[in-house]
């Protein structure tokens, strides 16, 4: 669990001044049963797009720079576990601005909705500063992609986990050089994923990692 915000501003929330906590926690969704509770009734997993624009950039000293950031979250529900019911199929887009202030080594970021969609209070926000936190950690350390993944998995689906978050794409050389220290073969292959026989690898255990190092 890692504390991505805390949100306290008077006026966020109409029932009353509420402080909320957001945190990021990073899980395999095929050993999490979703549970609706309390004023949740459904509860579904979405796929989450975020597409960041840059709108805006002053050049002075105080180097101020507007992004505009579009949210996209998509349920299908043909291909969803989730407690809500029929053949419904969702998409919710948001739209949240963030304005950067850098004054001398430090960076001041504030968020603004201008769309807010069908997301309920300032959740919007909430859900895009989340992701760009996501982001940072993973740009900073790839293993964090290993928590998103099952104990066996291939290198493509590990490059395809890091590209979803990072929203770059990554060239397959230079990936596998830069994951080689973390991982290691299973010995095993999975068959028909894409054109041939893919090998499994899982996360290399603490005593390989010594080995190797």
């Amino acid at each position: 669990m890692h504390l991505a915000g805390v949100y306290a501003e008077e006026g966020r929330d109409p029932r009353g001044w509420i402080i909320s906590n957001s945190f990021i926690s990073l899980i395999n969704a095929e050993n999490c049963a979703l549970r609706a509770d309390t004023d949740a009734w459904d509860a579904a997993w979405f796929c989450v797009k975020l597409q960041s624009e840059i709108i805006s950039v002053n050049n002075s000293s105080s180097a101020a720079q507007v992004v505009k950031h579009t949210l996209t979250l998509s349920f299908d529900s043909s291909a969803s576990d989730s407690n809500i019911n029929g053949d419904e199929n969702i998409e919710i887009k948001a739209v949240v601005s963030e304005k950067s202030t850098r004054k001398g080594h430090n960076q001041i970021s504030s968020y603004q909705i201008l769309d807010s969609g069908a997301i309920a209070f300032d959740h919007a926000k909430i859900i895009v500063r989340s992701l760009l936190e996501l982001r940072e950690m993973m740009e900073y350390d790839l293993r964090i992609a290993f928590d998103l993944l099952p104990e066996s998995f291939t290198l493509a689906q590990l490059q395809s986990t890091i590209e979803k978050v990072t929203d770059k794409k990554l060239l397959s050389a230079n990936f596998r050089r830069k994951v080689a220290d973390y991982v290691e073969e299973t010995g095993e292959v999975i068959e028909g994923y894409g054109h041939r026989p893919a090998m499994l690898f899982r996360v290399k255990s603490a005593e390989n990692k010594i080995a190797a190092g």
